[in-house]
C-alpha cells in the first residue's frame, strides 16, 4: 500500500521498449524531463537505468536481478525537453527468457548531497520487430 499523502505526480515521462539480441537485451528509452530543473550527470548525477529481473525463488524473494545497466546523462536535458537513450545488458546466459521482466527508471540527486530522487519508473514493453523473421 502507498500512503497517498506522500505521493506526487511523476517528474519525468518514460516510454521504453526492450528487444532480445542474441543473449543480450537492448533497451530504447525515451525520457521527457518534467522536473523543473536541467538534468545532467555533471550537475546532479542524473542517469537512466534498466533492470532485468527473473521470476525465480532465491532466498526469501521470488525475484532474481539478472542485469542492471545505466547511462549517465552526459548532455544536459532541459526541463520540458526529451531525449532517447539506448542501453544494453551484458550476455544473459543462464536465464529463463520466458520469466524475465524489464523495468527502466530515471533518477537524479537534487542539491549537492543527499538521497537520489526517482523522477519516474516504467515497465519496458517488447519492441515491435521490423523484421518478419524475428
Amino acid at each position: 500500500m502507498v500512503d497517498q499523502a506522500l505521493t506526487r505526480p511523476p517528474r519525468g515521462g518514460i516510454q521504453a521498449t526492450w528487444q532480445r539480441i542474441g543473449n543480450k537485451v537492448k533497451f530504447t528509452v525515451q525520457v521527457k524531463n518534467q522536473s523543473g530543473v536541467s538534468l545532467s550527470y555533471a550537475d546532479n548525477k542524473a542517469a537512466v537505468h534498466a533492470v532485468v529481473y527473473e521470476d525465480a525463488k532465491v532466498g526469501v524473494t521470488s525475484r532474481y536481478a539478472r542485469a542492471a545497466v545505466f547511462q549517465n546523462l552526459a548532455t544536459a536535458l532541459a526541463s520540458g525537453a526529451s531525449a532517447t537513450f539506448t542501453l544494453e545488458t551484458p550476455d544473459l546466459t543462464v536465464v529463463d527468457w520466458n520469466k524475465l521482466h524489464y523495468v527502466v527508471l530515471v533518477d537524479y540527486r537534487p542539491g549537492s548531497s543527499g538521497a537520489y530522487d526517482m523522477l519516474q519508473a516504467a515497465v519496458a514493453l517488447p519492441a515491435v520487430s521490423q523484421n518478419p523473421a524475428d
